[in-house]
């Protein structure tokens, strides 16, 4: 960060700490803030908010007695002493090498876009969006000398040795005091409310993407029904529904909430990739309750290990699940396996085949631990048939919480073409959305829609690249170096040791777009996907091809089920590029561009 921003920022923090050292009340001071992390700019020099109780300003304009609850504000700041600032009209210009700079426009927009911030964020209809204040700190002027030298008196500019009085002031003749004599920025908000709002941005300040934030808005806000559920003695809890009706979000925010009551909480996935995509999501917020996290298989091998029935020998492929055959009838029936937690929350439990499920059905039974599983129904990657969990004592989720209105509407409009009944409703709050289909997916089409995401607040890591296994060569993506030469840089997972790391701040830094196989992108999410060669999911084998059914409407049923996967990922564009002879999905598409007008276009060459 600018080291004058910095500087500001430890020079407000000493300032309110001496001056408010009385009264309760807690404040954030966030230096910096990025609101647009693809563009790589600090757009707000210093963001300050907080609640208070019982501060009190004698006088502010012509109002008496201003109480303050709770404030936001956008803080320009600027080191020019006396020679370097003019003012205009109304203006305050300041002076640079490449010449002058309107500081009173840059401070209005500041305000401008922390507002546009917070609403994009707190979408949620119970976090009220704040009225935010915007003020200008010239660090390099005293009181006195501004006043007299440029004759603007009670305006929203504070200067090197302005007061907390100042600086509330100024906030508060930025309202025009509405609720004449009260000031309240986050309105009804409550405490808590405020409280999250500062940890969304202190994730936005060490990096966080679109998404992430998108999650963290989400995990405190656990529904009655689930909270129902969690709270039961059941001994298996089944949340259900198909693709991106949230239950993985459904498992962290019981996860959160049992943990907050003293629980220990595990949660188990099957998809590696998701299981380092959340880890990536729970590293922005140190103070969320967060469950230990392992995939299915570190799971079931620790407890295989122990008791002498894996070593280096073992492959998973082909040893797994005996192995856990035999440590079920050896060890979990009788009782002799226990595990340390009250509740194992089962990620993507309709893949669990038998043995798994008997097993851990086993340790929790020992140990008096709940299960929950999230029942992604008809998201078979595993297996083909319905596992025995036992019934769901909640209704299925049907409405959509992933993706925008328009692709839901694609999504079931493709699969009903294909022979299948997608029973996912649109969520009519999420408008938009939109299908580009291509032949000729190349660096300037990726730019387009590149800067059309971070137009929304995207960056790098909510544009995802999703290939099929033709394009997988060596455990490495086939076509990386000629993405590298054209500046597209790529966190490439579909290499099984990437796949097990988290996204970090260095492929941040290096705007690495997440690319996985299709096989991989279960539970994954982004604001645009591209869905490499899609038409390969029904022409060419893969680990899913499902060759062993030979009634062929059955095999294509199970294969629109799988291709539905990938069309789930999108939370507002996904990129279809597919050969331009293809006989299968395009004369499909093709229908679709027709049927639902204005969202989906084919862009062929």
């Amino acid at each position: 960060m600018a080291e004058d921003v910095k500087t500001a920022s430890f020079s407000i923090k000493k300032m309110l700490d001496k001056e408010l050292d009385e009264y309760d009340g807690k404040i954030w001071i966030l230096p910096s803030i990025c609101a647009y992390p693809g563009t790589g700019h600090d757009d707000i020099d210093i963001m300050a908010f907080g609640y208070l109780h019982d501060y009190v300003l004698d006088e502010v304009g012509f109002f008496k007695n201003i109480s303050f609850k709770s404030f936001c504000v956008a803080i320009e700041v600027k080191s020019h002493n006396a020679e370097g600032i003019d003012v205009k009209g109304s203006h305050l210009w300041v002076q640079y090498p490449s010449g002058e700079k309107d500081v009173t426009k840059q401070s209005q927009e500041q305000n401008q876009t922390l507002q546009k911030m917070l609403s994009d964020n707190l979408y949620d209809e119970y976090i009220d969006v704040p009225f935010v204040s915007n003020v200008i700190w010239l660090t390099g002027i005293n009181k006195n000398d501004f006043e007299s030298s440029f004759h603007l008196v009670d305006t929203n500019i504070l200067c090197s040795d302005s007061t907390t009085e100042d600086l509330f002031s100024a906030i508060a003749r930025r309202s025009k005091l509405r609720d004449n004599g009260f000031f309240d920025a986050f309105k009804t908000s409550s405490i808590n409310d405020i409280e999250w709002v500062a940890k969304l941005f202190c994730a936005h300040l060490r990096g966080a993407d679109t998404m992430t934030i998108k999650r963290l808005n989400l995990i405190p806000k656990v529904s009655e029904d689930v909270l129902s559920a969690v709270s039961k003695s059941d001994p298996i809890i089944v949340l259900s529904g198909h693709a991106g009706t949230g239950k993985t979000i459904m498992l962290l925010q019981a996860a959160n909430y049992l943990m907050s009551r003293g629980k220990k909480c595990l949660f188990l996935t099957y998809n590696i990739a998701l299981l380092s995509d959340l880890k990536h999501t729970i590293q922005y917020v140190s103070e969320m309750n967060a469950p230990e996290m392992k995939s299915m298989h570190q799971f079931f091998i620790a407890y295989l290990a122990k008791n002498g029935l894996w070593g280096s020998s073992k492959d998973i492929n082909n040893d797994f699940l005996n192995a856990v055959s035999k440590l079920n009838s050896a060890f979990i029936s009788k009782g002799k396996i226990t595990t340390k937690f009250d509740y194992v929350l089962v990620d993507e439990a309709q893949d669990w085949t038998k043995p798994l499920i008997d097993a851990l059905k086993g340790i929790c039974q020992k140990s008096n631990s709940q299960i929950v599983i999230a029942d992604g129904i008809d998201q078979f990657m595993q297996r083909t048939d319905q596992p025995e969990w036992g019934m769901s004592s909640l209704p299925q989720f049907k409405i959509c919480k992933r993706q925008c209105r328009n692709l839901t509407v694609f999504a079931k409009a493709f699969a009903a073409k294909m022979g299948v009944s997608w029973d996912v409703l649109p969520n009519e709050d999420l408008v938009g959305g939109k299908v580009i289909v291509t032949n000729a997916y190349g660096p300037d089409m990726h730019n387009k829609y590149m800067e059309e995401c971070t137009k929304h607040g995207g960056t790098a890591y909510d544009y995802m690249l999703l290939a099929p296994n033709s394009l997988v060569d060596k455990g490495m993506f086939a076509l990386k170096q000629a993405y590298a030469e054209a500046k597209i840089n790529l966190f490439d997972a579909s290499n099984h040791e990437i796949r097990n790391t988290v996204y970090g701040e260095t492929n941040a830094k290096n705007n690495e777009h997440r690319l996985y196989p299709y096989e991989s992108c279960r539970g994954l999410e982004a604001w645009t996907v591209v869905c490499l060669r899609f038409h390969e999911l029904f022409t060419l084998p893969h680990p899913h091809d499902y060759s062993e059914i030979n009634y062929g409407a059955a095999r294509r049923y199970m294969q629109v089920l799988w291709a539905l996967m990938p069309l789930t990922r999108a939370v507002h564009t996904i990129i279809i590029t597919i050969d331009a002879n293809d006989n299968i999905v395009l004369p499909v598409l093709r229908e679709l561009e027709e049927e639902l007008d204005g969202i989906v276009f084919i862009e062929m060459k």
